[in-house]
């Protein structure tokens, strides 16, 4: 006798409780391997932090600052009135070329012109009282008005140096006082730059000393040399004034404005890094890492020369050492780490303002 199971309902049904089932047993199984990946037992693998780093190699550095200043001549002065009086003739304008000792004018003093006005006076009177009865004061009259000529001559207005006439401040005719300023001249192949430094930068520069002046924000700057320093602080300003030699540029004008780049301090071959790269502790301890077979080491250091951008370390690295120059701020002596990228070959930056 055979016993027969009797399945009831329609076949799509089937498959469908079928289909349940399996997807439930793969359910299971992938938590099952869930828990095998990342249960306590599992072992975690940290990533190795990532920097940049440099070779570090001699290359030259220099602390520099600005300072504003004014562009003049060496040789710079005015021509100024005789006596006072009346401006009989200026015979000069601006731009002209004057040399020493030229005489470019001439001042009536108030006295002479007195005194020729008495003596004309004299003689008209004479004149006038005489007539062709008695000649011989009308003659008098006149030897005295020739005589006031010949000594109440125009005092001359003489040049004190050879130069380029700046400025002419009066005209012919004008009334004018002693050394009343006439005429401005200045020696254009003696041109300087006035300018200041502050006094904590005094012992840093010196006469002789080559300095770059811009004259503008687009200018590559002009090179010349400190030729003066002042004797005194400006207990104003606390400043000291400097005066540089520019000799002759034909573009340059007294009264203009330059920016003056001195080196306070320069070292030809120093180990060099990025500011950036020297962290300071709390101690006030400098520290610089290094990679060594893929570790990083800490290493105390010593500065120098400083710039916007750079550090000389003058202690506690050697050339050739491969400088953390980015991702060092978090790191800790003998962490492993993993460079990014190629070594840069020298640091790279600009000046100290």
């Amino acid at each position: 006798m055979s016993i027969g199971i009797e399945y009831k309902g329609d076949w799509k049904m089937k498959i469908h409780a079928i289909a349940v089932v399996l997807i439930f047993a793969l359910l299971v199984t992938g938590c099952g391997n869930n828990k095998t990946k990342n249960g306590s037992s599992a072992v975690q693998i940290k990533k190795k932090p990532g920097v940049k780093v440099m070779i570090l190699k001699p290359q030259p550095i220099a602390s520099r600052i600005k300072v504003s200043g004014t562009v003049d001549s060496r040789m710079r002065t005015w021509v100024t009135a005789p006596a006072e009086g009346t401006v009989l003739s200026l015979a000069v304008r601006e731009g002209d070329a004057v040399s020493f000792g030229k005489v470019i004018g001439s001042v009536m003093s108030t006295d002479q012109q007195n005194m020729l006005a008495l003596a004309q006076s004299e003689y008209d009177q004479a004149v006038a009282a005489a007539g062709s009865d008695n000649p011989a004061s009308v003659e008098t009259a006149k030897s005295r008005l020739n005589t006031a000529k010949t000594l109440y001559k125009p005092l001359p207005v003489v040049c004190p140096i050879k130069g380029t006439v700046l400025t002419k401040s009066v005209e012919q005719g004008a009334i004018v006082i002693p050394r009343q300023q006439l005429v401005e001249v200045a020696d254009l192949a003696q041109i300087i730059v006035k300018s200041a430094i502050s006094e904590r930068y005094v012992s840093s520069v010196k006469t002789g000393q080559k300095v770059r002046v811009m004259i503008s924000d687009s200018d590559s700057g002009i090179m010349g040399t400190v030729k003066l320093m002042y004797p005194s602080i400006d207990v104003r300003s606390r400043t000291m004034g400097v005066e540089i030699a520019l000799g002759q540029h034909k573009n340059l004008r007294p009264g203009m404005s330059a920016v003056v780049e001195f080196a306070i301090a320069s070292q030809p071959s120093a180990l060099v890094v990025p500011y950036d790269a020297v962290l300071v502790r709390p101690s006030g301890e400098k520290i610089v890492f290094t990679v060594s077979d893929s570790m990083a080491h800490a290493h105390k250091v010593s500065t120098g020369i400083e710039t916007n951008t750079l550090l000389e370390i003058t202690e506690g690295l050697a050339e050739g050492d491969k400088v953390i120059i980015q991702g060092q701020d978090n790191l800790k002596d003998g962490a492993i780490v993993k460079i990014m990228d190629a070594a840069m070959q020298s640091a790279k930056g600009g000046m100290k303002k």
